[in-house]
């Protein structure tokens, strides 16, 4: 393995966007791209430069309550 930088980022939905996404999976597309942009968007912004960041989204479709 390569010997390089990085981080790991975790995001989320509120459980009541969950149902929606469930009945679409045309939607799936949609949120990973938001990741990304988000992403982006919040290096961009904190750099103070453009960023194009190399990212491997995974959507988990399914939740667990961690309590």
């Amino acid at each position: 393995m390569f010997n390089a930088p990085h981080r790991h980022a975790v995001m989320t939905l509120h459980d009541k966007l969950r149902p929606v996404l469930r009945g679409d999976r045309g939607l799936w597309k949609v949120v990973m791209d938001s990741v990304i942009k988000a992403l982006n968007d919040s290096l961009s912004h904190s750099l103070r430069k453009r960023v194009l960041a190399g990212a491997i989204i995974v959507l988990h479709p399914f939740a667990r309550d961690m309590r």
